[in-house]
């Protein structure tokens, strides 16, 4: 169904295998019960077996991506020819790398005592935010 890649689509599979592959390296490091929820202080709150929460982040962005990449590009396709659509595969990227930077941050709370997520994850979600109002805007003025 997609013809082409862009770059969000390379960004996003490298992103993606990066993690993957940052997990599997430390996974026998991680506690028996990781820290799967934080409370709005950034202490954990909820834990979750490592065999099951090590990799549940990383695929629902896996799934995330490629249910929204493929939605995207249907969505060009069906469009009316005289409708101009941006291109369907930054939103997904934007959304798997903020879901992989997240994990990361996950990762590094479940190793480190108090198990805190510190204040990395206001950098990820202001850059998520920012992501998304950059390419709104580019959708934006890609159509004058």
């Amino acid at each position: 169904m997609l013809r082409r890649f862009s770059v969000f689509d390379v960004l996003a599979v490298t992103t993606l295998a990066l993690v993957i592959a940052k997990t599997a390296v430390i996974y026998d490091e991680l506690p028996p019960l990781m820290p799967s929820h934080f409370g709005i202080d950034g202490h954990a709150d909820a834990w979750m077996p490592r065999a099951r929460w090590a990799w549940f982040v990383p695929g629902v962005a896996a799934v995330l991506w490629a249910t929204t990449r493929v939605a995207g590009a249907v969505a060009v396709r069906l469009a009316p020819t005289r409708a101009r659509v941006p291109s369907p595969a930054g939103m997904p990227f934007v959304a798997l790398a903020s879901l992989c930077a997240v994990h990361v941050l996950m990762l590094n709370a479940a190793l480190n005592p108090p198990h805190r997520l510190g204040n990395g994850i206001w950098v990820v979600l202001a850059s998520a935010l920012l992501g998304t109002l950059a390419l709104i805007v580019h959708a934006v003025m890609s159509h004058r």
